[in-house]
């Protein structure tokens, strides 16, 4: 008698280059395509604003939420941020509406408004105070 998992009695419906495209998905650029707004973060993260402690990594290959401490990579950041809890549903969204080949994701810097120059204001004429009694 032969003993079987559950796992091992189903075949995995992704090839492994299908998997190997989901994992090579850059996770910033594809929540950039899904209507998140990102800005900067620190020198390895960026800020998913809006979203509380949401940071991604820059590298592409995962996330950070600092309330809670979840974290994961772009399978399980479909199945707890877009809403689609299944496995086979969460790839097959990954694999349709992939984002970028590349999996370095250059974030620009801001352009800070120039600020106006700096005025002082005008010299008190009571600068002599009391002595305290």
């Amino acid at each position: 008698m032969e003993w079987h998992t559950e796992k091992e009695k189903r075949p995995m419906p992704f090839t492994e280059e299908q998997m190997r495209q989901v994992f090579d998905t850059n996770l910033i650029d594809f929540a950039v395509k899904h209507g998140y707004e990102i800005e900067k973060g620190d020198r390895n993260t960026v800020h998913v604003k809006y979203s509380g402690g949401l940071y991604l990594f820059k590298h592409g290959r995962g996330y950070y939420q600092f309330t809670g401490g979840k974290s994961g990579n772009i399978i399980q950041f479909v199945q707890e941020y877009m809403g689609i809890a299944d496995f086979k549903d969460a790839v097959g969204f990954i694999l349709g509406c992939r984002a970028y080949e590349q999996t370095e994701h250059y974030v620009p810097v801001a352009e800070k408004e120039p600020k106006g120059k700096l005025v002082l204001p005008e010299k008190d004429r009571g600068w002599t105070r009391p002595l305290p009694i």
